[in-house]
Order: C-alpha cells, then structure tokens, then sequence
C-alpha cells in the first residue's frame, strides 16, 4: 500500500471491516511506497510512530482524511494521536526505520506487487 494510493485509500476501511468479521483472515500492510517521495516519507513516518506504539493509529488516520492529505492535516494527526514529534522526527531519520521501508516494498516487489494496492489470498 501507498499512503498516496486513491485505491488503497478507497479499499482501507473494507479490508478492516473484513478482518474484523472474519476469524480466519489476517491484513498484513506492507509499506510499498512507490508514488512519490513523499510517499516514502509517509512510510517512514509511520514505521516510525510504530517505535512509540502509535504506528497501526497513524496508519488508519492517514487513509481517513478527507480530501487531500496535506501538512496542517498531518500536523493535525500527529497531535491528535498525541505521537511525540521530536521523537518521531529523531526516529524517521534512523538507518532501521529506513531498512523496514526499503524490506517492505521489497518483499512487496518480490511477491509480485507492481503498483498499489496489490493483495495476496
């Protein structure tokens, strides 16, 4: 998935409600930042948040703004999920953070995935 991607954002509350039906089925997002640099700075950003237990919270609130997500909406985000930003900014810039975003889309692209948003049964 891709923070950018219409589709996913489209397909996001969907696949929630899937899993939370079903008892055998599992999401697994696998970042896949392949739209923009600012794509991976949203992936980063939310591999990051993760390192304060917030990652999964950002996540959703990403795929339910309204309209086009932008830096007063993010800056909102942050603040609402009370994610510390000093820390966040510290971690974002982390060679592990960036390793996690690099493994995910890899494993994405191994597995077939050339665009978002791609699933696998």
């Amino acid at each position: 998935m891709d923070y950018f991607c219409g589709y996913c954002k489209k397909v996001h509350v969907e696949l929630l409600q899937i899993a939370n039906e079903r008892k055998d089925t599992r999401i697994i997002f696998l970042q896949h930042p392949v739209l923009s640099e600012s794509s991976k700075l949203l992936a980063s950003m939310v591999v990051a948040a993760n390192m304060q237990n917030k990652g999964i919270e950002l996540h959703n609130a990403l795929f339910q703004v309204e309209g086009n997500l932008n830096n007063d909406k993010l800056k909102q985000i942050i603040e609402n999920l009370e994610i510390n930003n000093a820390k966040l900014n510290i971690d974002m810039s982390k060679d592990e953070v960036r390793n996690i975003v690099s493994l995910s889309s890899f494993l994405a692209n191994g597995s077939g995935a050339r665009g978002t948003p791609t699933f696998f049964c």
